[in-house]
């Protein structure tokens, strides 16, 4: 079986390739061929490997980096076609542990129930309200809310889900409207118009938040991005001067501390599991021994 996983790595999300790919390769359908399809602006080291194929594409900016994914996927709609299955994984995911060949649908869309939404009643859901919009769901409509992080299923089917979706965010532009969670909310009206037998819904635990707690396995962890990346600038937010220096003032004093906290707690948790400690930052690395 052959199976194309789509990968966004745009900006400063690069740093996150080669532990997705390390543990894609281990964990998620690991019998089969895949072949990862990166689209990224910059090239990168972790992307030389013979299966990945890499996409030169414009830093379009927040929200079009994620809004315009379907785009991207459509542009190469020839060379998917030649795989059984596509999916696409948000950039800072990561595998943690086995998913086989036996979960795959025999047709249709794959989507991931929220994490955030999973035990929630359906008035808060984030659903588009606006009329509008073509991501538009009225209010108290809907059954379940999916995240935008994990989807995919036969790439036939998958592929007429993308070109459907390209070109209602393309409408919706026209009409100078964004959907409220941009490329989210374009998949939430998707699967509401469905029958659901055309869809299958994985539990949330192949989404997996840090620092959730939620009765299931965690089989694809989703970092905290913040902890990794300069999020204001990778999304080239303008903010007002006075928040722009509390900002800068927080992350300088707070922030720091926190992300030393966080890796000094996990740091200690490897090295007690035996387990590779080479990706730390090495000040973190440094802070945690001279404090054991």
């Amino acid at each position: 079986m052959k199976i194309a996983i789509l990968y966004i790595a745009i900006g400063q999300y690069t740093v996150f390739f080669d532990s997705f790919f390390r543990s894609c390769q281990k964990f998620f359908m690991p019998d089969s061929e895949k072949m990862y399809f990166v689209f990224s602006d910059k090239e990168d080291e972790s992307f030389t490997h013979e299966n990945v194929k890499v996409y030169k594409v414009e830093d379009m900016g927040w929200p079009d980096n994620t809004l315009k994914r379907f785009h991207m996927f459509t542009s190469i709609e020839e060379e998917l076609c030649e795989y059984s299955y596509c999916f696409f994984f948000n950039a800072n995911l990561e595998f943690k542990e086995k998913v086989v060949e036996k979960i795959l649908p025999k047709q249709g869309i794959v989507v991931v129930q929220h994490p955030g939404y999973y035990n929630k009643h359906i008035k808060t859901f984030p659903y588009d309200h606006n009329p509008e919009s073509l991501a538009y769901i009225p209010q108290g409509r809907g059954k379940v809310y999916v995240c935008g992080g994990v989807n995919g299923g036969c790439t036939k089917e998958y592929l007429d889900m993308c070109k459907v979706l390209k070109e209602r965010v393309d409408l919706d532009y026209q009409n100078g409207v964004i959907a409220r969670w941009h490329d989210e909310s374009h998949l939430n009206r998707f699967i509401f118009d469905l029958k659901g037998e055309k869809y299958v819904i994985w539990h949330p635990g192949f989404c997996y938040p840090d620092f959730y707690r939620m009765p299931f396995p965690d089989i694809c962890h989703l970092k905290d991005k913040n902890y990794y990346i300069d999020v204001p600038i990778q999304k080239k937010e303008k903010l007002p001067l006075i928040l722009k220096l509390y900002l800068n003032f927080f992350s300088k004093q707070n922030f720091k501390n926190l992300r030393i906290r966080y890796f000094k707690k996990r740091y200690f948790e490897l090295k007690q599991e035996g387990k590779d400690l080479g990706y730390f930052p090495d000040k973190a690395a440094r802070c945690a021994d001279k404090k054991r």
